[in-house]
């Protein structure tokens, strides 16, 4: 499943960029708008008072600015079968110095077939924050509005360089995903997930004197579409880190068996919506919810695995029920695998192309306690309980924070303008997104 070929990055001062062949002049001005739906426009030149409403077969040039609107999208056609498809409230500028990026996505996000490109030739993708390469693949890639980038492969493999530090890369291979971002903008955070003890009692959910037994997820975005995103993520999680046995999740056994992954996969994207809300300052919150017979049928298990609704209660409601060993018996367990998962974060974040900040650690005991002092102080963002007896509680750690601490130790600046982790796995609604893009 995973291409074990690399290629070689493009430097380039400011973005993050994916490399891709094609390099001269005539294949791209090959490039045109092949779909549009919606309110999709091309700034020439990236002149505003050059505006175009963008048709099917519109040529684009360099310099050309693609922005499509709220509910609006735009497929390019970048010739011989690649195509790259333009999400809502996205910017995509088109380039021409083959030293430079080819596409320049300045905001929103983009997915890319070039899977047919002419052997010897290069195309590049440039964002606010990194350098990428590619040779034929299918992935994503999304720019936040403070530029903030994250790349996803579903196949083939991908070379990321953080903007203006040519030794800071890494590759990224199918079904994984790296994210760059200044230390300004950068947050580590985690959830971890435990459960009252088996003796405790667990409820029957009603709601409106109807039984439900559903699994729930809340996302809030700027907007539906990212609200929506949010909440498929945090519903995803919260499928894939349910409990088989002591030691094994639905993840585990999703890892195992590929069948099993796609159709949890596919049940995650489809959620249905059950709220849309418009919070006072603005922002959008969505609820999505998935039947856990549905989830129990896909596993394929003798014994179910989702047993009764999970459905977000109140400290209130959730104490009567587990009693109060009970609860904090789960939040010291969720807090735990939290600040594990923080640890592998902080632990993965790359110094160079060859070291990690766990690998300086092994040169230096002082990174170590610096490092676990800054999990001890992390900040608890929220606890959650579910019906299930389940608790789940978030915990963050600053970029800047652990920026200082570190280069604190070293006597001298060794991280770098810009934040880059190791590659991470794919979270499932990422990787349906792309798997039906790609077909």
């Amino acid at each position: 499943m995973r291409a074990k070929h690399f290629v070689m990055a493009l430097l380039f001062a400011v973005g993050v960029l994916f490399a891709l062949a094609v390099s001269t002049r005539a294949e791209i001005d090959q490039i045109k708008v092949a779909e549009v739906s919606g309110e999709v426009h091309v700034l020439r030149g990236g002149d505003t008072a050059k505006t175009e409403t963008a048709t099917a077969g519109l040529p684009l040039k360099t310099d050309d600015v693609v922005t499509t609107a709220a509910e609006s999208s735009a497929k390019i056609d970048m010739g011989t079968g690649n195509v790259v498809y333009l999400e809502p409230n996205s910017r995509l500028k088109i380039g021409l110095d083959p030293r430079a990026p080819k596409l320049n996505l300045l905001g929103g996000k983009l997915l890319s077939r070039l899977k047919n490109i002419p052997k010897g030739k290069q195309v590049t993708i440039g964002t606010p924050t990194s350098i990428a390469g590619i040779e034929g693949t299918t992935f994503a890639v999304s720019v936040a509005n403070n530029g903030s980038t994250s790349v996803d492969v579903l196949s083939g493999t991908v070379r990321v360089q953080s903007a203006g530090e040519p030794g800071k890369y890494t590759h990224v291979a199918a079904m994984q995903r790296v994210r760059v971002s200044t230390w300004e903008n950068t947050e580590f955070v985690a959830t971890g997930s435990g459960a009252a003890p088996e003796r405790y009692k667990r409820p029957t959910i009603r709601e409106a004197d109807k039984e439900i037994s559903v699994v729930r997820a809340t996302g809030i975005g700027a907007d539906e579409t990212t609200a929506k995103e949010a909440a498929l993520r945090e519903l995803g999680d919260r499928v894939f880190r349910a409990t088989i046995a002591k030691a094994k999740t639905v993840g585990d056994l999703a890892a195992e068996n590929k069948g099993i992954y796609d159709k949890l996969s596919a049940l995650v994207a489809d959620a249905a919506v059950t709220k849309r809300q418009t919070r006072d300052d603005g922002s959008v919150q969505v609820r999505v919810q998935v039947d856990t017979a549905k989830l129990n049928v896909a596993l394929g298990l003798k014994t179910p695995v989702f047993t009764s609704a999970m459905v977000r209660l109140s400290n209130t409601q959730y104490t009567p029920i587990y009693t109060t060993r009970g609860r904090l018996a789960a939040e010291k367990a969720a807090q735990l695998v939290a600040d594990r998962n923080l640890l592998e974060q902080i632990q993965g974040v790359l110094i160079n192309s060859q070291t990690t900040v766990q690998d300086f650690a092994l040169q230096n005991d002082q990174v170590t306690s610096r490092v676990e002092g800054m999990i001890r102080g992390a900040e608890t963002v929220s606890t959650r309980y579910f019906s299930d007896g389940t608790v789940e509680v978030t915990r963050r750690v600053k970029g800047m924070n652990v920026r200082i601490n570190i280069n604190a130790v070293a006597k001298k600046e060794i991280l770098g303008a810009n934040y880059m982790g190791k590659p991470v796995e794919l979270d499932p609604v990422s990787y349906e997104t792309l798997r039906r893009f790609g077909q």
